[in-house]
């Protein structure tokens, strides 16, 4: 069970469908944090850290030919898809093949050979706050276009997306009976939700659809027995953070913490400072408003010792991180920054340009996340497959900037998952009940994320499937795996 210490926590809830709030990590320690406020929905953003990518090519899928600089080449495509190459008296024959990503991909989805989906529509409910989160968007929507044109859909079938979207609280029922009254959906996923969330998982549990959460960031999302999530979400990543800066920076011995002072903030702030209280870290944190620009910020650090302690951890929005940067500028301090990817993201690197300082984030900060790194692409976990199917099947919102950062990422390896376990169910058996047998009994790895997948086994996250998570810093230009899933060294914020 990876949270024995919260059987408590179940009689603090109470049963009250109404709360409804943005959680990092579900602890002992932040009970009381839990209680006392309701926390700012908007807000819930700066204590998840989602994946943020960067550009990578892939390989083609036709096999490359080279010729010597003094003879003349002619190559021509066979009707089989081979290509030809002729050099002087000498005619090669090359076949084509799968790219190495497309490859990952079929062996993911348990498919043997590409194909393009031919049989008839399987529905999927997709749900997601597109006014905050539209990237969740383009990840879901690339994974199936991907999944229709070159893994053969699921089972076979052409996968379309029932979308609705919640951008208010009213839309949590708007959107439950959406798909709850549509026979053709027996699966629904979302990408990230802050509103309306427990009436909507309230609606699709009496529905009996199975559910899969793409982002954990609410309360509702770690407690609901409606679903289960395959991302680690503000659970993994808070705690995870608190863990590597006791357990994996030797000598640490005070912690300094400057964090949004809305509700989602304080809760932040409570849980690192009761994780890190119980190894004798002294804390000292300091509120800044979300607006604060970077005098304030350099205030607020000299206030929570950031010129003394052994760590300094910003927990701030995308905006706060930049004028985090400026106030550490402005200060001359060089101190060991811990934090989230929010500081990672693209306002960051504009600014640093901009600004016209070297690199695309602060040089040797510490950047925690889901286990692997867009920065730093491999194959093991699927990061060059996604890298190159959102490139090819990805569409950008505005027509020019493709934004396949942030929740794009979890999303697609969601809808992924959805579609290897449907394989596995096989046509005529793609039920609500298979699905989430299927997901139960789910192992992992899952795509992009660190560690083992154990859904169900706590009884008080009940959708809570992995919390391992990862640490990535940027030193000199590079990008280096700390503790990750890169290295097979992820830092697991469930155990002591």
């Amino acid at each position: 069970m990876p949270f024995p210490e919260m059987l408590e926590l179940t009689n603090a809830f109470g049963g009250n469908s109404s709360f409804e709030r943005p959680l990092a990590i579900a602890d002992t320690d932040i009970r009381e944090c839990l209680l006392k406020k309701q926390a700012t929905k908007i807000a819930a953003s700066i204590l998840l850290l989602g994946l943020v990518a960067v550009g990578c090519t892939s390989k083609s899928n036709t096999a490359a030919t080279t010729t010597k600089p003094a003879d003349v080449a002619t190559t021509t495509a066979a009707p089989s898809g081979e290509t030809t190459t002729t050099v002087g008296q000498t005619t090669t024959t090359v076949a084509a093949g799968p790219s190495d990503e497309l490859k990952w991909a079929l062996d993911y989805l348990g498919v043997k050979a590409s194909s393009a989906a031919t049989g008839a529509d399987f529905v999927i409910g997709y749900a997601n706050d597109n006014q905050l989160f539209p990237e969740a968007t383009v990840g879901a929507r690339a994974a199936v276009a991907y999944v229709n044109a070159e893994l053969g859909g699921i089972a076979g079938h052409k996968v379309v997306l029932d979308e609705c979207t919640a951008n208010v609280d009213e839309d949590g029922l708007k959107c439950g009976q959406q798909f709850a009254n549509n026979d053709k959906i027996q699966v629904v996923v979302t990408g990230t939700l802050l509103n309306g969330t427990q009436t909507f998982y309230d609606t699709l549990k009496a529905s009996g659809k199975s559910l899969f959460i793409g982002n954990p960031v609410t309360t509702p999302d770690i407690l609901t027995d409606a679903g289960y999530t395959l991302s680690p979400g503000s659970i993994g990543v808070v705690r995870g953070l608190a863990k590597f800066a006791t357990k994996n920076l030797q000598g640490t011995k005070t912690v300094a913490v400057v964090h949004s002072d809305n509700t989602a903030g304080v809760a932040a702030v409570g849980l690192l400072k009761g994780i890190l209280d119980k190894v004798g870290v002294a804390t000292t944190a300091v509120p800044v408003k979300d607006t604060d620009g970077a005098t304030q910020l350099a205030s607020a650090m000299t206030a929570a010792g950031a010129d003394k302690a052994d760590v300094f951890i910003p927990l701030v929005t995308v905006q706060g991180c930049v004028a985090t940067y400026d106030a550490l500028k402005s200060l001359g301090l060089k101190a060991k920054v811990v934090t989230t990817g929010l500081c990672f993201g693209t306002p960051m690197s504009d600014h640093l340009k901009e600004t016209g300082d070297k690199g695309v984030v602060p040089d040797s900060w510490y950047f925690g996340g889901y286990g692997y790194s867009y920065f730093i692409p491999e194959a093991k976990s699927g990061m060059n497959t996604y890298l190159a199917a959102v490139q090819k099947y990805g569409k950008a919102e505005d027509g020019k900037t493709l934004e396949y950062t942030g929740f794009s990422g979890p999303t697609f390896s969601t809808i992924m998952t959805v579609v290897r376990l449907g394989n596995q169910l096989g046509d005529g058996k793609l039920d609500a009940a298979g699905f989430t047998a299927g997901v139960k009994a789910f192992k992992g790895p899952q795509m992009l994320v660190v560690g083992p997948m154990a859904c169900g086994g706590d009884p008080i996250f009940k959708p809570v499937c992995g919390v391992q998570m990862g640490i990535q810093q940027y030193v000199g230009g590079k990008w280096i795996s700390v503790a990750d899933g890169i290295n097979g060294k992820p830092v697991d914020p469930s155990v002591p």
